[in-house]
């Protein structure tokens, strides 16, 4: 489950002009084994929303939860933990050319030490769900 209560992200100008807020109040909760694009104007902080989400950026208040975690409060070990279970794909998805679309689902269980067997159980997963 992903929460998000009262997000707010708010940037500090260049030149120390007025600052940005890129996210505003934002409340969204969102049930487990759903899948959901964010979509919106460039400039509509999207890009910022999903760094939130992924702890790549903190938010300047408001609350990320997934699972009972809230991602804002973790770091280090903790977060690259955390962001193994969070799936996510950009606009502008970056796979390996040399790769099939099986090797390009399997490459992050790879890097994570996933054994053989159930990377190859997890793509098959994968590939069934998105057809």
């Amino acid at each position: 489950m992903i929460t998000l209560d009262a997000l707010r992200k708010v940037f500090p100008a260049p030149g120390g002009g007025d600052p940005v807020v890129a996210l505003d109040g934002i409340d969204l909760h969102l049930e487990p084994g759903r899948i959901h694009g964010i979509v919106g104007r460039s400039g509509a902080g999207k890009s910022t929303l999903i760094r939130c989400l992924t702890g790549l950026e903190k938010p300047s208040s408001g609350r990320v939860e997934i699972d009972g975690t809230d991602i804002a409060a973790l770091e280090g070990a903790q977060l690259r933990a955390a962001r193994r279970n969070i799936g996510m794909v950009f606009q502008h998805a970056n796979l390996l050319d040399s790769r099939t679309a099986a090797q390009n689902i399997a490459h992050p269980l790879e890097i994570a030490g996933v054994p053989r067997a159930e990377r190859e159980r997890r793509v098959a997963e994968l590939v069934e769900l998105v057809g």
